[in-house]
C-alpha cells in the first residue's frame, strides 16, 4: 500500500471519531522540534498524539529516532 492509500484508510477507520468531535483537531504532516521531526498525522485533544505512516516503500530504519522526536 502507498502512503497516500493508507494515510485515507488511517483517518477514515481508526480517527473518525476525532473527525467527528468539534474539540478535536486531526493534522497531516506536523513538524516538531522545530522541524527536525515530522508526524505524519497528529490529534490534538485533551492531549496529543502523534501516528508515523510506514508505508511498503519505507523501513524502520528512522523510527527510533522519530519516537524520541514525538516524545520530545
Amino acid at each position: 500500500m502507498t502512503d497516500v492509500e493508507i494515510r485515507t484508510a488511517f483517518h477514515r477507520n481508526q480517527l473518525q471519531q476525532y473527525h467527528e468531535n468539534p474539540d478535536s483537531l486531526v493534522l497531516d504532516e506536523v513538524g516538531l522540534l522545530q522541524g527536525k521531526y515530522r508526524a505524519d498525522i497528529v490529534v490534538i485533544e485533551q492531549k496529543m498524539l502523534g501516528f508515523e505512516i510506514k508505508s511498503d516503500s519505507d523501513t524502520l530504519r528512522r523510527l527510533e529516532q522519530q519516537v524520541f522526536g514525538y516524545s520530545g
